[in-house]
């Protein structure tokens, strides 16, 4: 215990424990002001829009301000699955940006949902890493956010698979274990169990809810932990399978029309899958082909290098049984490097996109093995080694990816992009004329300068071919 008087002088005895958590409160308050810095800096490092969806997605939360948020038609791609089915697989996301449209203008609100969007990712990963108790939690953040150029610019995007991701996150942590240090002490508290299954709901919802798109990722994360627990030889809590279920249900029905959002799930994952796969030479997004070894090498070596030889030293411990299976930790390592795995293939072979998931639990999976794996190695050459190692790693890809996104940030699109050819169109036109755009990446400036005409097509090509 430590005296200290207060300010009437009285003698106030506290705790090193009740210390000892007050400081610990104070670094985490520290390192979540520092993260929306971090994020705020890089946002506003220019004027830039990172994603050209983006003018779409802040134009659909004002419309659903100012029209209603259960009026999900939209005749404005006019020859497209959507305006079809009048369904939205981006509903939630539009409802989340609704504040953002309040601001002096939604090019800055746009900016601003970005960096909170960008920060909430950063928050729950923090969230596991202090739950599990890895060592150095407060870097695991950071190595995440400048991992590659790649996703420290995706981090800049006002785009609804953030909000998916940390929701992702959070299911994941919960999905192992309701409190991993309670567990570890071999102490389970049931007040916390119920809690458990209340956050496995939500956080499976906002998955659902935010990025219908995203409804398979629960699924992939259950299937993990379960073959993480067959590893670690304990039972799993059915129970928590049955939340994570009516969680992705409810995300999914609370919407209007629910079945045709469906139906345009179908056409944007599985079709498009199918018809990119067989080469249908559609205009598709750059991130819905497979990663070329050449941009792996060049971005992402250091993070594969980290990732791979984690798992090498993971795998050697295992097998010399150094290491206990069942610890909650052990059992996070496990499944974070099996779906670390996939989604590098799927990265790899089917579409980039998927390294936003391989860079999230890989990053997971080298802090794991820090944490438990190398101190069981009993050497101070390894764990020496391993610091190093992650501490130049991680000074490198500050400097490196900082500087490739501040760079590519600069060339971003304008936001006023496509500004002088749409108002030019609505003053020079009828209401509801058909607007010929040749490219579905220009519908998203264009619909949002320009609400009078209607477009062709947008938002993505697999829309317009399944149409016709």
């Amino acid at each position: 215990t430590r005296p200290h008087r207060n300010s009437r002088g009285c003698v106030i005895v506290a705790s090193a424990q009740t210390l000892h958590e007050v400081s610990r409160r104070s670094k985490i308050v520290l390192v979540l002001v520092s993260l929306i810095g971090l994020v705020m800096f890089f946002q506003f490092s220019a004027p830039t829009i990172a994603d050209s969806d983006t003018f779409f997605y802040i134009r659909r939360a004002w419309q659903y301000r100012t029209e209603g948020i259960f009026n999900t038609a939209f005749p404005w791609t006019y020859y497209s699955s959507i305006r079809l089915f009048s369904a939205s697989l981006w509903y939630g996301f539009g409802i989340f940006l609704i504040p953002f449209t309040f601001l002096s203008s939604l090019a800055l609100g746009a900016k601003i949902a970005g960096a909170v969007l960008g920060w909430m990712v950063l928050v729950a990963f923090l969230s596991i890493t202090i739950r599990y108790r890895m060592k150095w939690a407060f870097l695991w953040p950071l190595l995440l956010f400048f991992l590659a150029p790649n996703i420290t610019y995706r981090f800049l995007m006002a785009r609804p698979q953030l909000l998916s991701l940390a929701a992702a996150l959070i299911l994941f942590s919960y999905l192992i274990s309701s409190d991993p240090e309670k567990e570890q002490e071999g102490r389970v508290i049931p007040g916390r169990i119920w809690k458990r299954y209340g956050i496995i709901f939500l956080s499976s919802f906002a998955i659902a809810w935010f990025h219908l798109n995203f409804v398979w990722v629960p699924f992939m994360l259950l299937g993990a932990v379960i073959i993480g627990n067959i590893f670690a030889k304990i039972s799993f809590d059915w129970k928590s399978c049955g939340a994570m279920l009516g969680g992705v249900i409810a995300g999914w029905m609370l919407r209007p029309d629910p079945l045709n959002a469906l139906k345009l799930f179908y056409i944007q994952v599985v079709q498009q899958i199918a018809e990119k796969q067989g080469g249908l030479p559609l205009l598709f997004g750059a991130e819905n082909f497979p990663l070329t070894f050449k941009i792996l090498f060049q971005n992402f070596t250091p993070f594969l290098l980290l990732w791979t030889v984690s798992i090498g030293i993971a795998v050697y411990a295992i097998a010399q049984k150094k290491v206990k299976r069942d610890t909650p930790l052990m059992r996070l390592l496990a499944a974070s490097s099996l779906i670390s795995l996939v989604c590098f293939v799927l990265t790899m072979f089917v579409a980039r996109r998927a390294y936003d998931l391989w860079g999230l639990f890989g990053v997971l999976t080298i802090g794991a093995v820090f944490t438990e794996i190398i101190p069981s190695l009993k050497s101070v050459f390894y764990t020496n080694l391993s610091k190093w190692m992650i501490i130049g790693v991680s000074v490198f890809l500050v400097l490196y990816s900082g500087g490739r996104t501040l760079k590519s940030f600069e060339n971003a699109s304008s936001p006023d992009r496509m500004k002088e050819v749409a108002l030019w169109m609505r003053d020079h036109s009828n209401e509801e004329d058909i607007v010929f755009n040749l490219n579905w990446s220009h519908f998203s400036p264009l619909f949002f300068w320009n609400q009078k005409n209607y477009y062709t097509g947008g938002l993505d090509p697999i829309f317009q071919y399944a149409y016709n």
